[in-house]
């Protein structure tokens, strides 16, 4: 199937890392083309043009400042107490506005360092290789701008594009924050070791957990990525994709790649991997499946608090008559006999009675019950927040996955209406 070639400003450019939810067009960087589609003001590109008529917000120096920005807040926020507070409020404030003005990106400089993929094979415009509807520009930053012919295509590429990117960019904000927040107990080992030696020990150690970190979350990343891409390739809508399956093969899957962000230097190892025993092999744990078995068994707590307070809020005021022969009171006092149940409310009974339930063991229940469950949704709040944070670089980069197939998505909508006519014979 044919491809058209690019001229200037005729084509639309949607790009894999853009934040701003409408594309621009591409445009030439050769100073004096002599090819040109239909009049003198419409260029055809070939490789050595790599711009825009205007830049795009991208989110590689947003992701970069942002997350700089948030954990820094975080950190001031767990250092300095209400001092800190205040910091960190000016500094997430201060985060909102940057990421509105100064982050802009200047595409023209990442641009030239890119490079052109899939060109024509054999057709040169000016003495360069041309480009085509099918060609790929992989930008320095490391996004991949697509041509597209058709503007309301290129308009939904973009809009879902931005909109995925925004949600990553956020994630990518808030976890950088919680890893700031987290930071100073990360190195209380070292603060508390009380010899010269052994704050050399506990930062090694430190050190040693946090380059595992970064290794095993690297690959985790690199294997999601790479079953996100599988799905799309073989299964999904995207199975028939010529551009995606190219997309892939030129952005590639680094299993190891460079820090993005804050959070990304500052996982704990052994969030993943136990540290060997001197006469053992390391121990490999799925982290995620304890923190939500944690979440479900405080949950679960909640809910028998929950329970428990209903059946002794229609106890409440009963007198001794009443109670001992009512089927409530008689649930209870069996499920008393059971040591493994109820052991806040009976350690804190006044007067406990092992035969039959009195007014004084209900309002003692009634205590202890809105106390565990205070205690327990405390907790429940914790294990959710840490298997949330957890899970958060993992929803972020599906996420971006989710930006490069909804690109190629709307690809499937495109159609071009270029028909060239050059001015002087291709070179």
């Amino acid at each position: 199937m044919g491809k058209s070639y690019i001229p200037k400003d005729k084509v639309f450019a949607v790009c894999t890392y853009q934040l701003s939810s409408a594309p621009q067009k591409f445009s030439n960087t050769r100073e004096k083309p002599t090819v040109f589609y239909k009049n003198n003001q419409q260029p055809v590109l070939n490789i050595e043009d790599r711009n825009l008529d205007n830049n795009f917000t991208c989110k590689s120096p947003a992701n970069i400042l942002g997350s700089i920005i948030a954990f820094g807040a975080g950190l001031a926020l767990a250092l300095s107490g209400p001092v800190g507070w205040i910091v960190a409020g000016v500094a997430i404030a201060a985060t909102a506005a940057v990421l509105y003005t100064v982050y802009v990106h200047k595409c023209t400089s990442p641009l030239s360092k890119g490079q052109w993929h899939l060109t024509h094979s054999s057709v040169r415009i000016n003495g360069k290789i041309a480009v085509t509807g099918a060609s790929l520009l992989k930008c320095g930053t490391g996004g991949i701008l697509t041509p597209f012919f058709s503007e309301a295509a290129a308009k939904q590429a973009a809009s879902d594009v931005a909109s995925n990117n925004r949600w990553e960019l956020g994630l990518n904000i808030v976890g950088s924050f919680a890893a700031g927040l987290s930071l100073p107990g990360a190195f209380s080992s070292v603060g508390a070791a009380t010899t010269i030696g052994g704050k050399l020990t506990a930062g090694g150690i430190l050190i040693r957990n946090m380059g595992a970190g970064y290794v095993a979350f690297s690959v985790l990343a690199w294997g999601e990525r790479g079953a996100i891409r599988g799905y799309h390739e073989n299964l999904g809508e995207l199975k028939d994709s010529e551009t995606y399956a190219n997309m892939n093969k030129v952005e590639g899957n680094d299993i190891i790649g460079s820090p993005e962000k804050p959070d990304d230097l500052f996982q704990d190892g052994t969030d993943l991997i136990n540290p060997p025993a001197s006469d053992s092999s390391p121990e490999v744990k799925v982290e995620y499946v304890q923190k939500l078995t944690a979440v479900w068994k405080a949950g679960g707590l909640v809910i028998d608090d929950i329970a428990l307070a209903n059946k002794l809020d229609q106890l409440a005021g009963l007198s001794k008559p009443q109670l001992r022969t009512n089927p409530i009171a008689i649930e209870l006092m069996q499920e008393l006999s059971n040591p493994n149940k109820h052991t806040d409310w009976k350690n804190s009974m006044r007067y406990p009675n092992t035969n039959r339930m009195n007014p004084s063991m209900v309002e003692d229940g009634r205590a202890a019950t809105a106390q565990s469950y205070k205690n327990n949704l405390k907790e429940l709040g914790k294990k959710g927040a840490e298997g949330i944070l957890f899970l958060l670089p993992f929803v972020a980069t599906w996420f971006s996955e989710n930006a490069r197939a909804s690109l190629a998505k709307a690809l499937a909508n495109d159609a071009s209406d270029v028909s060239l006519i050059a001015m002087e014979p291709l070179k």
